[in-house]
């Protein structure tokens, strides 16, 4: 596969995921972008950009300066331990939804539009396995990462026919 004149985004870009996402697509000729929490060195990027995903401005922005995207690998998120179920705090699940669901809401809001102009497009969105069966104490996590599924199966149904997918 070559990426050569393909610009990939990356979020998630500091986590071991990321890094070795970005290592790749560089190796493969692409040039990359990370986006993440924080800023960092990142074997493979040509810049890794500081930016709160879950603002759904911030993200706007960001995304702005690196059109055009040719192809975005959304692997930011989070875990967390929680406690049973019915113990899980408003705080806890709003947590994990704003981390998982969010920042990818966010991020496919800014991008896709690009994508579709343009008639072509590649977005991988990263689910977990733990979405696929509830588990003790995992309620909140599971169900945003559902919902991470869910949504890049409604979006990969949209986007299918301009092109993008």
């Amino acid at each position: 596969m070559d990426l050569s004149g393909k610009h990939v985004v990356v979020t998630g870009a500091c986590g071991a995921l990321g890094r070795a996402v970005c290592a790749r697509a560089a190796a493969l000729g692409a040039s990359v972008t990370g986006l993440d929490v924080l800023s960092a060195e990142v074997p493979g990027c040509a810049a890794v950009y500081a930016v709160d995903l879950g603002d759904g401005a911030a993200t706007a922005a960001c995304l702005d300066r690196l059109a055009p995207v040719d192809a975005l690998f959304n692997i930011a998120g989070g875990f967390a331990m929680g406690p049973a179920t019915w113990q899980e705090s408003d705080a806890g699940w709003d947590a994990m939804f704003r981390i998982n669901v969010d920042t990818l809401r966010n991020v496919l809001r800014a991008a896709v539009p690009g994508m579709i102009a343009r008639g072509r497009g590649s977005i991988v969105n990263v689910g977990a396995i733990g979405a696929l069966k509830g588990q003790p104490n995992l309620a909140a996590y599971a169900a945003a990462k559902s919902v991470v599924m869910r949504l890049t199966e409604s979006l990969s149904a949209e986007v299918d026919a301009p092109g993008v997918g």
